[in-house]
């Protein structure tokens, strides 16, 4: 993200507090807001359209941050506080099993569901109430896994917004990319491609949940998806390998040769790029090709119903596994091979106990 732009947003976020702090609308603040757009525009090379929906974007992000800060309060006020958003199946804690339920309906009954899938249903729309026998610690997560996936998102919206509508990036294909970005879920559907890679970031985030996996998936933004090539982020803090390691991922499901030689191209000029770079975003760049298929139709299958776990969940054991395998054995200077079979294992029974 550059710079200047996250300065603009630190601006608008500041007189967003002050109109709060006001508490009502006046002529003073409409002009301050007007202007503050204008001098963003001409700054960052956008239309005064642009920021301005970059504006009132930052302030739902702040309502959002208030919003969380009000819910964190009252839960540690309230001896039984209970999470109810206006939908959503509730989600309750059996003590004795050390499982989490999902109560849907009368005649749904219950279903089992895990700590992973409660925290990632949100990237496919599902939301859940916690119920008061819900562990604290894991409510309390819940909440900010939450608020900050909401935040995420109207961030890559107002990055994807500014940059499609930059001067600098006008004319160069950048800005169709943006574009493209930006559109993505509401005029436009996903592509296979972007659904399968969506999948397999909910695949990996479940496991560093609900498995001891070395690594957690972190989010990117429109600008490192653009610029330099990464889809998503594995960050490694293992104990036993010294520093923390970030390694971008760039994901595709084909396996033409034509097209796998012309993205190792493009990971090979901006891993060059980013080696000399101070503060890149990641130490190391691979691409991942793992072909899945049938994925538009097993997320029309998941859709119907939006079972817990997402579409992925409705993936084969076979496929599961072609996909974990497939994207740590591009890490073997991370990871060695016996412990990505080891780790697969314990996995595989934990996917098999959970579905028994």
């Amino acid at each position: 993200m550059r710079e200047g732009f996250e300065k603009q947003l630190h601006t608008f976020g500041e007189h967003i507090k002050e109109e709060r702090e006001d508490g009502e609308e006046n002529a003073l603040n409409d002009i301050k807001r007007l202007e503050l757009i204008a001098d963003a525009a001409i700054e960052m090379g956008t239309s005064e359209r642009a920021q301005e929906e970059v504006y009132y974007k930052q302030q739902k992000k702040q309502e959002i941050v208030e919003t969380l800060h009000e819910r964190l309060r009252a839960f540690d006020h309230i001896a039984k506080f209970e999470y109810v958003p206006r939908e959503g199946k509730t989600v309750y804690y059996e003590s004795a099993n050390k499982r989490y339920f999902l109560r849907g309906k009368k005649n749904e009954g219950e279903r089992a569901i895990t700590e992973g899938e409660m925290m990632t249903d949100g990237m496919w729309g599902v939301a859940y109430r916690m119920d008061a026998s819900v562990p604290r610690s894991t409510a309390k997560r819940f909440f900010i896994e939450s608020a900050f996936r909401e935040i995420h998102d109207l961030l890559g919206e107002q990055i994807s917004i500014a940059e499609a509508d930059s001067d600098i990036n006008r004319g160069s294909g950048n800005d169709t990319a943006y574009e493209a970005i930006h559109e993505r879920g509401k005029s436009r559907e996903e592509t296979e491609g972007e659904l399968a890679e969506r999948m397999t970031q909910s695949y990996l985030r479940k496991l560093s949940y609900d498995d001891h996996v070395p690594f957690t998936v972190i989010d990117t933004d429109p600008e490192m998806d653009v610029e330099d090539k990464i889809d998503f982020i594995l960050r490694f803090d293992g104990h036993d390998r010294g520093v923390r390691v970030d390694v971008g991922v760039q994901f595709t499901t084909s396996v033409q040769e034509v097209t796998i030689q012309k993205k190792e191209k493009q990971i090979q000029q901006v891993k060059k790029r980013l080696h000399a770079e101070r503060g890149a975003p990641v130490q190391d760049l691979v691409l991942v090709s793992i072909p899945i298929h049938e994925t538009l139709e097993t997320y029309r299958v998941w859709e119907k119903k939006k079972t817990p776990g997402g579409p992925d969940t409705l993936w084969s054991i076979d496929t599961k596994r072609r996909v974990f395998e497939g994207v740590l054995q591009k890490l073997h200077n991370i990871i060695p091979e016996s412990e990505i079979v080891s780790l697969w294992v314990a996995i595989e029974e934990r996917i098999q106990r959970h579905a028994a």
